[in-house]
Parts: structure tokens; sequence; C-alpha cells
């Protein structure tokens, strides 16, 4: 296999239809107190104070807040977040396209999120452009799937390799019977790691969608076959629901032009086998799904896609979206819920301890309540970015890290790469604090790789955010 086709090329699928979209876009954690072994959970009376707080008292209510936790090493983007056993966040790679030729990454670095110190580690062996990266339930992270550089060839790998936090190395653990690009993946609860669908490009034939879905074994670091999907999907969107089923969400069903699937399925672990789990409203790409701890799910933002005709060819126009929509297991229904207040392209989310979902796209934050099914404006992150990555962290927080600054519409170029790492911490009552934003490191004035000039970051970013330092 030559070079791939002009407006063909595949250096991260999901990237690029995060960076469309972003193009588009214009419960407390504080820890209680605990019991030791053997203490009384009464007083005597001796020891009770002269004066008790009123029974009707409330405790002080506490905002959401962004604190500064720490600077990676390498400006990421697209970086792929990994919370291991010890607290702390494994990151891998830094795929970056910008319709410029990407060889990939091998670079690692891991991070006490709140020491907010970052280091690199050992290096991945080989580099990797769209690998899957999860965090496994014994602690370790796994990396397997993606495929070589461009200038490599261009080819889907099935090797995986885990990384130890104790010793800070990667392993071999096992091939994938059909090395994949962009598949769907997640972790199971009794620790195995399903991948689904994904492209398979050997050199050889035309780029393929793939249907095939495969387990990876912890305990023996192998993978076998499992049930298919119905079709193939490219660049799906996986999460495990509360029932320990997996649903998988979109994709495209071949490689080339076309509109991302509107249909939704499930795996059972128990049978392997995959079930039909609804329709959304409307085609959307790089949406971000995450699961309700009702047992449903939520996909949000992302670009909507139409079909149009223009001089007798067929063309697929992407408008950033707003919108949302939720999932009932119980109904296996999909339903509209309320709207964004803003364009959700590129975004981040994660579903909180509270139950919230927190979403952060460009430089604002909204967060969904699913009891009222409404979203509700927070303190916009300090330095605006899309296509960042986040994860739960175990104090209740949400890191994020990666992406690109926010990007000027019209702009010829590509914007910079993000090294400055937040973390969200979720309050009691809407943000009050405000705080004036750090001066934001110089814009290179290189240009990318493929000699543009960057574009210009969008002004006075820090005027109205708020930041708890």
């Amino acid at each position: 296999m030559g070079a791939l086709p002009v407006g063909r090329k595949l250096p991260v699928l999901l990237t690029v239809v995060g960076l469309v979209a972003a193009c588009a876009t214009g419960a407390s954690t504080s820890p209680s107190a605990s019991m030791g072994a053997g203490q009384s959970a009464s007083l005597a009376p001796s020891t009770l104070p002269s004066a008790l707080p009123s029974a009707t008292a409330r405790p002080t209510p506490v905002a959401d807040a962004w604190v500064r936790a720490g600077v990676l090493t390498d400006d990421r983007v697209v970086p792929h977040l990994a919370l291991l056993g010890t607290g702390e966040v494994l990151v891998v790679g830094a795929d970056n396209v910008c319709e410029v030729a990407s060889d990939g990454s091998d670079s690692a670095e891991v991070g006490d999120p709140l020491a907010g110190e970052w280091s690199m580690t050992a290096r991945l062996p080989s580099r990797r452009v769209g690998p899957v990266v999860v965090a496994l339930a014994d602690g370790r992270a796994l990396v397997t799937a993606g495929m070589t550089g461009e200038n490599e060839g261009a080819i889907a790998k099935s090797s995986t390799v885990v990384f130890d936090p104790a010793t800070r190395k990667w392993a071999s653990s096992g091939l994938l019977n059909t090395a994949r690009i962009n598949p769907a993946a997640a972790v199971l609860r009794d620790g195995r790691v399903l991948v689904a669908g994904g492209l398979l490009i050997d050199g050889t034939h035309d780029p393929r969608g793939l249907d095939s879905s495969e387990l990876w074994d912890p305990t023996h670091g192998t993978w076998s076959r499992t049930g298919s999907l119905a079709g193939p999907r490219i660049g799906a969107v996986a999460a495990t629901l509360a029932d320990g089923s997996v649903l998988v969400v979109g994709g495209f069903p071949s490689w080339g032009p076309d509109v991302e699937r509107t249909t939704a399925e499930t795996y059972d672990p128990a049978t392997g086998r995959w079930t039909s789990a609804g329709t959304l409203a409307a085609p959307r790409g790089g949406f971000s799904l995450v699961a309700l701890q009702d047992g449903g799910a939520l996909v949000v933002g992302g670009t909507r896609t139409r079909t149009v005709t223009e001089d007798g060819e067929t063309v697929y126009p992407r408008e950033g979206t707003a919108s949302a929509e939720r999932f009932d297991a119980a109904s296996r229904t999909w339903s509209r819920t309320s709207d964004m207040a803003k364009v959700a392209g590129g975004a981040a989310a994660v579903t909180m301890r509270d139950g919230r979902v927190l979403v952060v796209a460009g430089t604002d934050a909204e967060t969904y309540d699913p009891a009222t099914g409404t979203w509700s404006a927070t303190i916009p992150i300090p330095d605006g970015r899309n296509d960042a990555s986040a994860v739960l962290l175990d104090d209740g927080s949400v890191l994020v890290a990666g992406g690109w600054s926010v990007w000027v519409p019209d702009t010829p170029s590509c914007p910079d790469a993000l090294s400055q790492v937040w973390r969200f911490v979720p309050g009691s009552q809407p943000p009050g604090r405000t705080a004036t934003l750090p001066t934001p490191k110089p814009a290179r004035s290189d240009g990318d790789a493929a000699g543009h000039d960057r574009c210009d970051r969008e002004a006075d970013p820090g005027t109205r955010l708020g930041v708890l330092r």
C-alpha cells in the first residue's frame, strides 16, 4: 500500500473528527471524619460541648473550582490518560494531526495530579498512531491497536503492552487476532478488556472496516475472538454500563466519505453476544459518551453530519452541536434531553461521583444533572482547549490534560498543543470565586511540521474565568 489518497489520510480518525468539531464551535469532595477501630459513635455526657450547633445548620457551601495540577513534560494533543492503582495518572502519546503526516508517538509520562508533579517514564516499545489505552482493574494500564506512522507504511498494529506502575516498565501481553486502528474499547467488570470494530490497514489491500470483537484475558495475557457487531464500526465509542454490559455508539460503516452510524449496540459479557440498543436522532461524530449511575448513558456534543449534493457529488458537511441524547437501559431507547448552552465540539466528558457529568469544550465547562435533565454552567477552564482528555481521580476531582489551544476559525494552520494540567474540584454551589489567568507561554513562531504559521490565540481568554489558586 502506498501513501494514503489525498483527503483520506488517517493519522487519527477520531482526532480529525474532534478537530473539525472544535473548528465548528465558535457532591462535595471534602472527606468526612472517620472513626478509628474501637471508637464509640456517641459522646459521654461529660464530654458534650457546652453549646451544640443548631439542628438546622448547614455546612458552608463550596464553589466548583479549577486547581492547577502541574505541567506535562511534553505538549500533547489528544493524549490518552489512565488512572493507575497508585493514584497516579499515566499519559500516553501526543497524537498530532492538522493535515500533516503523523509518525505516531512512543512518549509516556506519569504524574501525581494532587502534587502536580509529572515526569517521563519508559517509552512504548514502538510508536503508535490512534492506539487504545485503558486502565486495568489491577492498577496497571494496557495499550493495544493503533497503527504505524504514515512514513512507516501506515500499517495497523496488533501488539499489546501493559504498563506496571511498580516497575515503571512495559511488558508484551499478546497479539490481537486482527490488527486494527480506532476500535471501540472498554474494561469489563471481571477485568477483561473488550475491543470492537475499527479499521484494518495491512498495506496490501484497501482499508477495510471491521465488525469483529476480541477479549483480552488479564490472567494469561492473550486475546480471543468473541461475538461480532451487526456491521463494521470505525471510530465508534464505548462505555461500560452499570449492569456490566458495554454500550457502543456511532462510528463509520466504511472507509472513505460516509455518514456515521446512528445505531447503538450492547455487548453481554456472559453470552458474548451483541444486541441492538436503539438509534440516535441524527448521525454525529466526535461526540462524548459517558455511563450514568442510573444504568443508562449520555451522548453529548460533537458534530452533526448532513448529506448534501454539490455539483453532482455527495458531500458531508459538519456542524458543531450542543445537543444531547440519553440512553435508557430498561427500554433500550434513546431520547433527547436538554441542550448545552454552547456547542460542544472536541469536548472531554466525565461522570463524577455525585452523578453529574462534567463537559469541557473550548473555554466553557458545563455540568449535566441526570436527576433533572438540565445543564448548568460552571467555572470555565482557565486556558480554553479542544480535544483534551479527562479522567476521574480517586479523590473525586477530574483531571483534564492535553488538547489544542482554542482555535480561531478560518485561520490557516494548527493551534498550539498544551502542557498545562488542571483539576476540576466539584463544589456544592455555583462558582463565586474568581482570579486572574496565569500568563500563558508565548506562542511559538517556528510554525508546525508543514511550515504553516500557528493560529492566533483567542483574544483575552482569561478575562471572565474563575480559578482557585
